[in-house]
C-alpha cells in the first residue's frame, strides 16, 4: 500500500478543519508569533522558518505545551503523521504499527502518535524502533530492548 506525502498532507488538513467545525472548544488557536507554540518538537526547532501573522491551530501537547498541527494553510509533521496513521487504521482492523525510523525522529513520532489519540481518538498498538549509526531500540519499552544485525 503506497500512500504519496502530498496525498497525506491535503488530507490533514481537511480533516482538521472538518474537526474544527464539528467541536471547536477543542482546539486552541494562537497568533504564528507566540513563544509559547511547540512546531516540530519541543524547544520550537524546525527545518523551516515559520510564518508571522497567521493563525497557528494546536491542541495541548503529552508535555502540556500548545503543540501546533496546522499553521496558516500548512498542516506540520505531527498531524500529517496522525493522518496517516488514523488512515492505515481506518482501512485494517486491530492494526499494530511498527514504526522504524532514524533516532533523530523520536519526538516527531512520538508527537504524532499523541495527535492521532488526541484528535483522531486512535487506540491502536505502536511500537517504535529507531536507529542510529551502530544500534536500534526499541521506545516505550522496559527495559529498553537493543537489537543487533
Amino acid at each position: 500500500h503506497v500512500i504519496f506525502e502530498s496525498s497525506s498532507r491535503n488530507k490533514a488538513s481537511t480533516s482538521l478543519r472538518k474537526k474544527m467545525k464539528k467541536n471547536p472548544d477543542a482546539f486552541l488557536r494562537y497568533d504564528s508569533s507566540d513563544p509559547k507554540l511547540v512546531r516540530c518538537i519541543p524547544g520550537n526547532y524546525c527545518d523551516i522558518a515559520e510564518p508571522t501573522g497567521v493563525t497557528a491551530y494546536a491542541i495541548m501537547g503529552p508535555d502540556g505545551y500548545p503543540l501546533v498541527m496546522k499553521e496558516g494553510p500548512n498542516p506540520k509533521c505531527n498531524l500529517i503523521l496522525a493522518t496517516l496513521f488514523e488512515g492505515s487504521a481506518a482501512q485494517y482492523q486491530n492494526t499494530v504499527f511498527v514504526n522504524v525510523f532514524n533516532s533523530i525522529y523520536i519526538e516527531r513520532i512520538r508527537l504524532g502518535i499523541h495527535v492521532a489519540q488526541a484528535v483522531f481518538g486512535l487506540t491502536s498498538t505502536f511500537i517504535n524502533i529507531f536507529c542510529d549509526d551502530d544500534s536500534c531500540f526499541i521506545q516505550d519499552l522496559e527495559p529498553e530492548v537493543e537489537l543487533h544485525e
